[in-house]
Protein backbone atom coordinates (compact mmCIF):
# COMPACT_ATOMS: atom_id res chain seq x y z
CA UNK A 1 0.00 0.00 0.00
CA UNK A 2 1.61 3.02 -1.01
CA UNK A 3 1.93 5.72 1.79
CA UNK A 4 0.19 9.62 1.70
CA UNK A 5 3.75 11.00 0.26
CA UNK A 6 4.46 8.79 -2.07
CA UNK A 7 0.91 9.26 -3.80
CA UNK A 8 1.14 13.36 -3.55
CA UNK A 9 4.86 12.52 -4.83
CA UNK A 10 3.25 9.95 -7.95
CA UNK A 11 0.86 13.25 -8.82
CA UNK A 12 3.08 15.80 -8.81
CA UNK A 13 4.74 13.74 -11.42
CA UNK A 14 2.31 13.29 -13.33
CA UNK A 15 1.01 16.99 -13.50
CA UNK A 16 5.03 18.13 -14.10
CA UNK A 17 4.62 15.19 -17.31
CA UNK A 18 1.07 16.72 -18.55
CA UNK A 19 2.29 20.23 -18.29
CA UNK A 20 5.64 19.15 -20.34
CA UNK A 21 3.68 17.22 -22.78
CA UNK A 22 1.81 20.24 -24.03
CA UNK A 23 4.75 22.30 -24.46
CA UNK A 24 6.61 22.28 -27.41
CA UNK A 25 9.28 24.63 -28.88
CA UNK A 26 6.27 27.35 -30.76
CA UNK A 27 4.87 27.17 -26.82
CA UNK A 28 8.32 28.20 -25.59
CA UNK A 29 8.45 31.17 -27.97
CA UNK A 30 5.37 32.25 -27.16
CA UNK A 31 6.32 32.64 -23.72
CA UNK A 32 9.09 34.05 -24.74
CA UNK A 33 7.42 36.86 -26.72
CA UNK A 34 5.07 37.09 -23.57
CA UNK A 35 7.49 38.10 -21.06
CA UNK A 36 9.57 40.48 -23.62
CA UNK A 37 6.32 41.97 -24.37
CA UNK A 38 5.16 42.47 -20.28
CA UNK A 39 8.01 43.05 -18.76
CA UNK A 40 11.03 44.06 -20.41
CA UNK A 41 14.00 42.38 -21.99
CA UNK A 42 16.08 42.09 -19.11
CA UNK A 43 13.47 39.57 -17.35
CA UNK A 44 13.83 37.44 -20.24
CA UNK A 45 15.54 34.60 -19.51
CA UNK A 46 15.77 30.29 -19.74
CA UNK A 47 14.32 30.50 -15.75
CA UNK A 48 11.86 32.87 -16.35
CA UNK A 49 10.31 31.16 -19.40
CA UNK A 50 10.59 27.76 -17.48
CA UNK A 51 8.61 29.25 -14.38
CA UNK A 52 6.00 31.30 -17.03
CA UNK A 53 5.21 27.50 -17.97
CA UNK A 54 5.28 25.95 -14.76
CA UNK A 55 8.37 23.73 -15.73
CA UNK A 56 11.37 23.09 -14.74
CA UNK A 57 14.70 25.25 -16.64
CA UNK A 58 15.88 21.94 -18.11
CA UNK A 59 13.01 21.14 -19.35
CA UNK A 60 13.35 24.15 -21.68
CA UNK A 61 16.64 22.84 -22.66
CA UNK A 62 14.93 20.38 -24.51
CA UNK A 63 14.18 23.02 -26.84
CA UNK A 64 16.58 25.33 -27.12
CA UNK A 65 19.95 25.41 -26.35
CA UNK A 66 20.58 28.87 -25.12
CA UNK A 67 19.21 32.06 -24.51
CA UNK A 68 21.03 32.94 -27.60
CA UNK A 69 18.87 30.29 -29.31
CA UNK A 70 15.78 32.32 -27.16
CA UNK A 71 16.23 35.58 -28.57
CA UNK A 72 17.07 34.35 -32.29
CA UNK A 73 13.82 32.37 -32.18
CA UNK A 74 11.65 35.58 -31.00
CA UNK A 75 13.59 37.73 -33.27
CA UNK A 76 12.12 35.80 -35.69
CA UNK A 77 8.87 34.87 -34.19
CA UNK A 78 7.59 38.84 -34.61
CA UNK A 79 9.83 39.56 -37.59
CA UNK A 80 7.57 36.37 -39.41
CA UNK A 81 4.46 38.52 -38.37
CA UNK A 82 5.15 41.21 -41.30
CA UNK A 83 2.51 40.87 -43.99
CA UNK A 84 2.86 43.09 -47.23
CA UNK A 85 -0.26 45.56 -46.69
CA UNK A 86 -2.27 45.88 -49.90
CA UNK A 87 -1.60 49.13 -51.87
CA UNK A 88 -3.21 50.67 -54.40
CA UNK A 89 -0.75 53.34 -55.09
CA UNK A 90 0.42 53.69 -58.69
CA UNK A 91 4.33 54.86 -57.86
CA UNK A 92 6.96 52.62 -56.85
CA UNK A 93 8.07 55.00 -54.35
CA UNK A 94 4.47 55.25 -52.71
CA UNK A 95 4.54 51.05 -52.93
CA UNK A 96 7.39 50.94 -51.16
CA UNK A 97 6.71 53.70 -48.91
CA UNK A 98 3.75 51.50 -47.66
CA UNK A 99 5.76 48.66 -47.31
CA UNK A 100 8.20 49.99 -45.14
CA UNK A 101 5.54 51.75 -43.19
CA UNK A 102 4.44 48.59 -42.01
CA UNK A 103 7.63 47.27 -40.89
CA UNK A 104 8.32 50.52 -39.21
CA UNK A 105 4.71 49.64 -37.77
CA UNK A 106 5.63 46.33 -36.75
CA UNK A 107 8.84 47.57 -34.67
CA UNK A 108 7.20 50.51 -32.91
CA UNK A 109 4.84 47.83 -31.44
CA UNK A 110 7.01 45.47 -30.14
CA UNK A 111 10.01 47.83 -28.80
CA UNK A 112 11.28 45.34 -26.78
CA UNK A 113 12.93 43.66 -29.66
CA UNK A 114 14.88 46.41 -30.95
CA UNK A 115 17.61 46.17 -28.42
CA UNK A 116 18.12 42.20 -29.45
CA UNK A 117 18.23 43.93 -33.14
CA UNK A 118 20.86 46.57 -31.99
CA UNK A 119 23.08 44.11 -30.79
CA UNK A 120 22.53 40.76 -32.82
CA UNK A 121 22.27 40.10 -36.74
CA UNK A 122 18.77 39.12 -37.78
CA UNK A 123 18.81 35.31 -37.53
CA UNK A 124 18.79 33.46 -40.27
CA UNK A 125 15.16 31.79 -42.04
CA UNK A 126 13.05 35.25 -41.49
CA UNK A 127 9.93 34.45 -43.46
CA UNK A 128 9.39 38.16 -42.71
CA UNK A 129 12.53 39.25 -44.09
CA UNK A 130 12.17 37.60 -47.13
CA UNK A 131 8.61 38.96 -47.75
CA UNK A 132 10.42 42.41 -47.33
CA UNK A 133 12.93 41.63 -49.63
CA UNK A 134 10.84 40.59 -52.18
CA UNK A 135 8.27 43.75 -51.75
CA UNK A 136 11.09 46.11 -52.15
CA UNK A 137 13.35 44.41 -54.69
CA UNK A 138 10.21 44.02 -57.02
CA UNK A 139 9.59 47.80 -56.74
CA UNK A 140 13.06 48.94 -57.46
CA UNK A 141 12.75 46.56 -60.27
CA UNK A 142 9.89 49.05 -61.80
CA UNK A 143 12.44 52.06 -61.24
CA UNK A 144 15.08 50.07 -62.96
CA UNK A 145 16.83 49.51 -60.42
CA UNK A 146 18.40 46.11 -60.68
CA UNK A 147 21.13 43.34 -59.29
CA UNK A 148 23.64 44.59 -56.98
CA UNK A 149 21.94 48.38 -57.07
CA UNK A 150 18.82 46.51 -55.87
CA UNK A 151 20.78 45.10 -53.10
CA UNK A 152 22.34 48.22 -52.37
CA UNK A 153 19.33 50.04 -52.21
CA UNK A 154 17.41 47.38 -50.26
CA UNK A 155 19.51 47.53 -47.64
CA UNK A 156 19.60 51.56 -47.71
CA UNK A 157 15.81 51.59 -47.09
CA UNK A 158 16.19 49.16 -44.49
CA UNK A 159 18.73 50.92 -42.59
CA UNK A 160 17.11 53.92 -42.95
CA UNK A 161 13.86 52.36 -40.94
CA UNK A 162 14.79 50.72 -39.01
CA UNK A 163 17.45 53.73 -37.58
CA UNK A 164 14.29 56.08 -37.78
CA UNK A 165 12.46 53.47 -35.28
CA UNK A 166 15.65 53.39 -32.90
CA UNK A 167 16.32 57.35 -32.68
CA UNK A 168 12.10 57.99 -32.83
CA UNK A 169 11.13 55.34 -29.76
CA UNK A 170 12.69 57.29 -26.79
CA UNK A 171 11.28 60.46 -28.21
CA UNK A 172 7.71 59.79 -28.96
CA UNK A 173 6.53 61.00 -25.72
CA UNK A 174 8.16 64.75 -26.49
CA UNK A 175 6.18 67.88 -26.41
CA UNK A 176 7.35 70.75 -28.06
CA UNK A 177 7.43 72.52 -24.69
CA UNK A 178 9.27 70.34 -23.46
CA UNK A 179 12.44 71.07 -26.31
CA UNK A 180 12.49 75.14 -24.95
CA UNK A 181 15.29 74.41 -22.39
CA UNK A 182 17.22 72.40 -25.04
CA UNK A 183 17.10 75.05 -27.35
CA UNK A 184 18.38 77.32 -24.91
CA UNK A 185 21.02 75.59 -24.34
CA UNK A 186 22.03 74.37 -27.48
CA UNK A 187 21.82 78.08 -28.29
CA UNK A 188 24.23 78.89 -25.42
CA UNK A 189 27.07 76.54 -26.44
CA UNK A 190 26.63 78.08 -30.00
CA UNK A 191 27.48 81.13 -29.00
CA UNK A 192 30.18 80.26 -27.15
CA UNK A 193 31.76 78.35 -29.57
CA UNK A 194 31.11 80.72 -32.23
CA UNK A 195 28.57 78.41 -34.04
CA UNK A 196 26.55 80.80 -36.49
CA UNK A 197 24.38 78.77 -38.11
CA UNK A 198 23.60 76.06 -34.97
CA UNK A 199 23.26 79.46 -32.63
CA UNK A 200 20.44 80.71 -35.32
CA UNK A 201 18.72 77.61 -35.76
CA UNK A 202 18.96 75.70 -32.84
CA UNK A 203 14.89 76.62 -32.28
CA UNK A 204 14.73 74.47 -35.24
CA UNK A 205 17.24 71.72 -34.81
CA UNK A 206 15.08 70.88 -31.51
CA UNK A 207 11.79 71.11 -32.90
CA UNK A 208 10.05 67.82 -33.01
CA UNK A 209 8.34 69.55 -35.84
CA UNK A 210 11.64 70.40 -37.63
CA UNK A 211 12.82 66.84 -37.94
CA UNK A 212 9.87 65.97 -41.23
CA UNK A 213 8.58 63.02 -40.88
CA UNK A 214 9.57 59.33 -42.00
CA UNK A 215 7.71 59.31 -45.19
CA UNK A 216 9.62 62.24 -46.14
CA UNK A 217 12.84 60.85 -45.64
CA UNK A 218 12.10 57.59 -47.06
CA UNK A 219 10.68 59.43 -50.01
CA UNK A 220 14.26 61.62 -50.05
CA UNK A 221 15.56 58.61 -49.95
CA UNK A 222 13.68 56.78 -52.89
CA UNK A 223 14.41 59.97 -55.17
CA UNK A 224 18.18 59.80 -54.95
CA UNK A 225 18.14 56.33 -55.72
CA UNK A 226 16.07 57.11 -59.17
CA UNK A 227 18.75 59.85 -59.71
CA UNK A 228 21.60 57.51 -59.46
Amino acid sequence: MRSGSETAETRTSQKVNSRTAQVDAARIVDASVEILTDRGLDALSIRSVASHLGLSPMSIYRYVESKSDLLDAVVLRILDRMEIPQSFAEGWSERIVVTMTAWRDLLLANPSVIPILVDRPIPAGSEGLARIEENILANLEVAGITGDAGVQAFWQIFTLTFGQVVFELPRRQLREEDMDDYAASMSSIARERGFVRVRELAPKLVSMKGRGTFEQALFALLRGLQSD
